[in-house]
């Protein structure tokens, strides 16, 4: 223990050579890094109901895996806000009207 001690305090000692390379972390983190962009619940269900197909709540809940609930009152948002179109579905099975969306006609 004493030879390490005055290779140590004396200057005779060397570090061993680093094996690879090493990683540096930063604590405040990279500023000129890209966030990922985050989307609103009512942008993914624009995005799935914005296509030519007429698609129900239902499907829409599917492919979005967003609540039920959220689903149905953002694509009547957008509805009421003349963004996407609304119909009724005329399945006589149905005991309430089924609303079915797609995109606008233009």
């Amino acid at each position: 223990m004493i030879p390490l001690l005055q290779e140590l305090l004396f200057g005779t000692f060397v570090p061993p050579e680093s094996s690879g390379p090493t990683i540096k972390h930063s604590i405040s983190g990279n500023p000129n890094r890209k966030k990922p962009t985050i989307k609103s619940a009512r942008d993914i269900v624009f995005a799935a109901a914005n296509t030519p197909v007429w698609k129900t709540n239902k499907q829409i809940v599917e492919e979005t895996q967003l609540l039920f609930n959220c689903v149905q009152r953002h694509t009547l948002k957008l509805f009421e806000a003349g963004k996407i179109q609304r119909s009724v579905r005329g399945d006589p099975d149905d005991i309430k009207a089924v609303y079915i969306y797609r995109m606008l006609d233009k």
